[in-house]
């Protein structure tokens, strides 16, 4: 499994103004977007008197990517923490065994993949997506918090791909789901895709990479809901609810695990993990994983109430908290 630990914070053409959040309440973020054909970035800042903390998330199209980082310098402290999630392909196949899961071996009956260099797949017969332009629009929340909302959109064949970005800055609630002030909430839509049978299922092949230095007495820790990396009182983190919308109806979403890689030595901790996501045919799916900090401070997100964990991670002497 190749290495993906070393996000890209690319500088990206300024085409759009930037955007400014309003402030909602003490917790809210400022925050800037900027959007070009292919890139999305996403800058967030926060200052309390010597307290100065940023956040800033990058999705990159054609990769098929998004990386995030926190920064935060407080009392001459400085704390970074990074993380990187990537989408290779998307894929149809024939659950076998009847467990509403994709598991090593199923006949895959084809797919697309996603990233345009992609090194990680579920089969080599897959045709590219074709990406279009990002789009950009205002949005507000159903509680009348003021954000935005970036799109992506792949064709596939008749059918199409599209992650839905929405950043607020402050806490808002989007549908079922409340979005803290530091997360980026994230649709994941598929509609009419070009099944080639009757009774086959959609399977999502995703990698996540993180790495760290850490203090001795830093706890990490990995179970059957993701990995935990336990510091003072921060965390950065992917997690995604443990059900999609099919047609209307909320169905299971199975996650299996392919491939995990840990290493910890002194003062240094990394981890890999290439999973699925399996989701029941349908011809409108859309399950929505968020991204973002947390604290247990206040300097960032708590999580929302209904999302299971995927990866926590902290890097350069982050200070990384468990995600409950």
């Amino acid at each position: 499994m190749h290495r993906m630990l070393t996000l890209l914070f690319a500088a990206t053409v300024l085409v759009i103004p930037s955007a400014v959040a309003e402030d909602h309440d003490e917790d809210a973020w400022s925050y800037e977007l900027d959007v070009t054909d292919g890139k999305a970035e996403v800058q967030m800042e926060r200052e309390r008197g010597e307290d100065e903390g940023e956040i800033s998330f990058e999705y990159d199209r054609d990769e098929a990517k998004v990386s995030y980082g926190y920064e935060r310098e407080a009392n001459g402290t400085e704390v970074e923490a990074e993380m990187e999630v990537q989408f290779h392909q998307l894929v149809e196949y024939e659950d076998e065994n009847g467990n509403d899961r994709y598991d090593p071996g199923e006949e895959i009956l084809g797919g697309y993949t996603l990233a345009l260099e992609s090194e990680e797949r579920l089969t080599g017969d897959a045709e590219k997506a074709d990406w279009g332009a990002i789009t950009r629009t205002s949005h507000t929340s159903e509680d009348g918090v003021p954000g935005h909302k970036f799109s992506s959109t792949a064709r596939l064949d008749e059918g199409t791909l599209t992650f839905d970005f929405y950043v607020h800055g402050d806490e808002a609630t989007l549908g079922a789901a409340e979005i803290e002030a530091t997360e980026l909430k994230l649709d994941i839509r598929i509609q009419d895709y070009p099944y080639q049978s009757d009774t086959s299922s959609l399977a999502l092949l995703v990698e996540v990479g993180s790495e760290a230095e850490i203090e001795e007495d830093d706890d990490v820790e990995r179970d059957e809901d993701g990995v935990r990396a336990q510091a003072a009182d921060a965390q950065l983190s992917f997690a995604w609810k443990d059900f999609a919308t099919v047609d209307g109806s909320d169905e299971d979403v199975g996650t299996t695990s392919l491939e995990v890689e840990t290493e910890r030595s002194a003062g240094e901790y990394e981890h890999e993990e290439l999973f699925v996501f399996s989701y029941p045919r349908g011809d409108d799916v859309v399950h929505d994983p968020t991204m973002g900090v947390a604290t247990q401070a206040g300097a960032a997100a708590t999580p929302a109430p209904a999302m299971a964990l995927a990866v926590l991670a902290l890097f350069a002497g982050a200070l990384v908290a468990r995600r409950d």
